[in-house]
């Protein structure tokens, strides 16, 4: 086994560079998948958009026709239609905020990911070299 000893630090240095290249890929991995989240969030608030206008339309056409049946007419259907409009679109706009920000904390937790791979990557890297080169160090002072 002695005849190893001399590519133990090779081994080791190899090892660490692996494992960096390990944290900065599942880091990269975190990033993609936050960002896939982001626009899967994005697709959906706009198709809860879409359904939440075609509600409001179905919403407004009954009322008209309601008036209509009953012989209704005059400023008090029209106040009650345009406040029904008001509240949907209001409603709208909260959908796309709220889609909005769930994108953001995707891709935010994405770019998290990413950090911390990257991060991750660089101190095992600092510590697997530095002890190796140590463990190297001693090894060649060591008669």
């Amino acid at each position: 086994m002695a005849f190893l000893a001399p590519a133990l630090p090779w081994v080791a240095a190899i090892g660490t560079a692996v494992s960096a290249y390990g944290q900065y890929s599942a880091g990269q991995a975190g990033k993609r998948a936050g960002y896939a989240n982001a626009q899967k969030s994005e697709r959906e608030a706009v198709e809860r958009e879409r359904i939440a206008r075609l509600d409001l339309r179905r919403l407004l056409s009954t009322q008209r026709a309601g008036y209509a049946k009953g012989g209704v007419s005059g400023l008090t259907p029209l106040m009650v239609m345009a406040e029904t409009e008001l509240l949907g679109e209001q409603d709208i706009e909260a959908i796309r905020a709220t889609g909005a920000e769930t994108a953001a904390q995707e891709r935010a937790a994405g770019n998290r990911a990413s950090t911390a791979g990257t991060i991750g990557a660089g101190s095992t890297l600092l510590t697997g070299l530095s002890s190796t080169g140590l463990d190297y160090y001693r090894r060649k002072r060591t008669p």
